[in-house]
């Protein structure tokens, strides 16, 4: 069996003239498969008591190789009470991954490489695009806003103005009986 696994995703990379008989299940099992949650799969992890750390697999011809901690799946849904701050440990390569950290319990969730990394915070509700840069995860987006300061402007949906305007004609008068 002569199979080298890619330096990304250890995806199959078959040497001409080997795996006579086997090549369509290890194509299967081995590419399409990590295809397919690269690409669009989710994955559920729950973080309470522990960190996690996720790594990455390889198929073979006799099975897929994918398990609960795969690091091959584009999105991770993460879900659990955390009873202090946690730590996910991802692989150190060039990649994203779209984080949805559904955990509660009050406490920062990290996510850093594997060796280990400082990575990036989330909070509990935060939704984050996170990516390896080269030497550390960052976020390239976050559904949390920090750090605003100056005035927000009206093509973004502000009004202009660092003091809210009163404007003649806007007061409600209730009347009637109550």
């Amino acid at each position: 069996m002569t199979i080298t696994p890619t330096a990304l995703l250890s995806l199959p990379i078959i040497t001409t003239g080997t795996e006579s008989g086997t090549w369509g299940d290890v194509v299967d099992n081995g590419l399409t498969s990590y295809l397919d949650i690269a690409i669009a799969g989710g994955l559920s992890i729950a973080i309470t008591t522990a960190d996690v750390t996720l790594a990455n697999t390889a198929g073979t011809s006799a099975a897929t190789g994918i398990i609960s901690t795969t690091a091959q799946y584009a999105i991770l849904n993460i879900s659990g009470a955390k009873t202090a701050a946690r730590n996910l440990n991802l692989p150190i390569s060039s990649r994203e991954y779209t984080i949805n950290n559904a955990g509660t319990g009050g406490f920062l969730l990290t996510v850093r490489g594997v060796t280990p990394t400082t990575g990036v915070t989330l909070v509990d509700g935060e939704k984050a695009i996170v990516a390896w840069n080269g030497s550390d995860y960052v976020k390239i987006v976050s559904s949390v806003a920090t750090a605003l300061t100056g005035v927000l402007a009206v093509a973004n949906g502000g009004t202009g103005t660092t003091t809210p305007a009163i404007v003649a004609g806007t007061n409600v008068t209730v009347s009637g009986t109550w």
